[in-house]
């Protein structure tokens, strides 16, 4: 499957009251939370049975595209971290780490670190949306980028980008990698 082709295949559901009751596959989402339970299922799943590289931005993107377009639409940035292993593969379904504001979230090190060590991360990618749908990076965007490689650094967890996604049109793949840009130097 290619990257332009990704989307999460529809094959999972909610467990019902408890646990007790079966999987099933839903068709229509009633709520944004049930809408927002599936697709994070959903991305687990895939995660699980494909175990994907995430070795560029481009797929980086790709695999979190869905999740995030729930709170692009709502017009509320949020963070996220992919957790990688040495072969720089996921681990385990993208991590939420903050939700913010219309033009603000506050991305801890702490929380991002916290995180990449509990999943016994690697490496992280760490992935945001611009609600404006504008995908270039402030300047803020760039120093919390140092500051989280720092951490990093500290304990033994590299960051190897830190993508920006915004609206997808014909002439813009909507995002911009601030490794690939040249906004900040990445260790290897």
């Amino acid at each position: 499957m290619s990257v332009k082709e990704l989307s999460y295949t529809g094959k999972i559901c909610l467990m019902g009251d408890g646990g007790n009751q079966n999987l099933r596959r839903k068709k229509k989402m009633t709520t944004k939370a049930t809408r927002y339970a599936l697709l994070m299922e959903e991305c687990a799943s895939y995660v699980r049975e494909v175990k994907p590289s995430c070795n560029d931005p481009e797929k980086a993107a790709a695999l979190l595209r869905p999740l995030m377009q729930q709170w692009q639409d709502v017009g509320q940035e949020t963070v996220w971290a992919i957790m990688l292993d040495i072969k720089m593969r996921a681990i385990g379904a993208p991590v939420e780490i903050s939700r913010g504001t219309l033009d603000k979230c506050m991305i801890p090190a702490r929380d991002v670190m916290r995180a990449a060590l509990m999943a016994n991360a690697n490496a992280i990618i760490l992935v945001h949306n611009h609600p404006s749908g504008d995908p270039c990076p402030s300047a803020e965007d760039v120093n919390v980028t140092k500051t989280i490689m720092a951490a990093g650094d500290i304990i033994g967890v590299r960051v190897v980008d830190h993508i920006i996604i915004g609206t997808k049109t014909e002439i813009n793949p909507g995002y911009i990698s601030i490794r690939a840009a040249g906004l900040v130097s990445f260790k290897e």
